[in-house]
């Protein structure tokens, strides 16, 4: 688990796991709503900035705005995506069984841990997501264009864009 914090929340705990081989994917699925956690699939994040522009949407949001989903947690998911779709963001954004990783963020290093003991898998360093993007996917997600799909760092730096300004 990687303790991280934002500039405009500091005093809020990021706690934030990657785990590999993940078994009982279908099993946190279910007990997720009984969990103060978010499961993020890695492979549609580009790199850390992405997971951690997402959270602070969703902190902002449930600071100064309404929740999108009701659940602060879910909003997390929402705000990585490049879609309005709640439905289909959290069907690719979140857990799933097709994939054996899976980033976990609690805002509190207990509930981490809860979270931690149920996971049938290997945590691995949160530095490490970037090995798991897929451009492919990504640039799909979030429609990129020729320009922006030019070079890694132009696809980078629009996704962030596009998530950081998403419902404003």
């Amino acid at each position: 688990m990687e303790i991280l914090h934002t500039e405009l929340f500091p005093q809020i705990d990021l706690c934030l796991g990657l785990f590999t081989e993940v078994q009982n994917s279908s099993e946190l699925k279910e007990k997720l709503k009984d969990l103060n956690c978010s499961f993020i699939n890695p492979r549609l994040l580009c790199d850390l900035d992405h997971l951690i522009i997402g959270i602070t949407r969703a902190l902002f949001t449930r600071e100064f705005s309404k929740s999108k989903t009701g659940n602060f947690f879910l909003d997390v998911v929402y705000y990585l995506s490049g879609t309005g779709n709640i439905k289909d963001t959290l069907k690719k954004f979140g857990i799933s069984e097709e994939n054996q990783e899976t980033i976990v963020f609690c805002t509190s290093s207990e509930d981490y841990q809860n979270v931690k003991n149920l996971i049938r898998g290997n945590e691995k360093s949160i530095h490490g997501l970037g090995e798991f993007k897929n451009m492919q996917e990504l640039a799909k997600e979030f429609h990129l264009s020729p320009g922006e799909k030019s070079s890694l760092s132009n696809s980078i730096v629009s996704i962030h864009n596009r998530i950081a300004i998403k419902d404003l």
